[in-house]
């Protein structure tokens, strides 16, 4: 349960997916969205977001993935032994395609941006190939950018091993991280998922069932 506070004359809700101040008689002022806040109150709290997250990444994670190759009259040809298809069954020690592909809809989901890093050898004559794939959490990750240009120059990953930073080439976008992101209105870098005009609905919700619950551990007596 969510504990409030007072401050000055108005009551702060704490752990929303939009965090509420609200003074007697007054509207609601809707704070920051932030990505833990919609991980707790969507996916962790609210059935209904939750199950929707649920099927769209799973969905996702049930399609087949194939390698083609293009013969020179234009035809596609199904490759059964490629190197790729090691990364298709197993991108990563800990994890199947299946999960990983989960993982990643889910944060893009979430937030309508997921980063996909790529583990590669640095030498020999197969550098820069892929050998393993990761999903990083999106509030692992910031942008570095080049000063007075507004392009991307890299990543810096923070997460529990510590700090990292990923270089990529400005003008390629080629590196060992990938960021797909949705459209955004207002922001150049960052996409706008459907839990943030969903957040107010969500909180609504999530509210509604805490009011129903303190109305039952209180003999349906309302509170003061």
């Amino acid at each position: 349960m969510s504990l409030s506070k007072r401050v000055k004359g108005w009551f702060k809700k704490a752990s929303a997916v939009a965090s509420v101040m609200i003074p007697a008689g007054a509207r609601a002022i809707w704070s920051e969205k932030r990505y833990d806040n919609y991980a707790k109150e969507a996916y962790l709290k609210n059935v209904i977001a939750f199950r929707s997250i649920q099927l769209i990444a799973q969905a996702v994670a049930s399609v087949k993935w194939n390698v083609f190759k293009q013969s020179a009259s234009g035809k596609l040809i199904e490759i059964d032994s490629h190197p790729i298809m090691a990364l298709l069954k197993r991108p990563n020690p800990e994890e199947s395609f299946t999960f990983f592909m989960e993982k990643m809809t889910a944060y893009h989901v979430l937030t309508a941006n997921s980063f996909i890093e790529k583990v590669a050898l640095s030498t020999g004559k197969n550098a820069g190939t892929p050998r393993e794939l990761y999903t990083i959490r999106p509030d692992y990750v910031a942008k570095i950018l080049v000063n007075g240009a507004g392009a991307v120059a890299g990543y810096e990953v923070r997460g529990p091993g510590g700090v990292r930073t990923l270089d990529i080439d400005p003008l390629t976008r080629r590196g060992p991280m990938l960021h797909i992101t949705g459209f955004h209105p207002i922001d150049n870098f960052w996409g706008a998922g459907p839990n943030e005009p969903a957040s107010r609905d969500i909180d609504t919700d999530n509210e509604a069932t805490e009011w129903n619950m303190r109305l039952l551990q209180n003999n349906a007596r309302p509170g003061m």
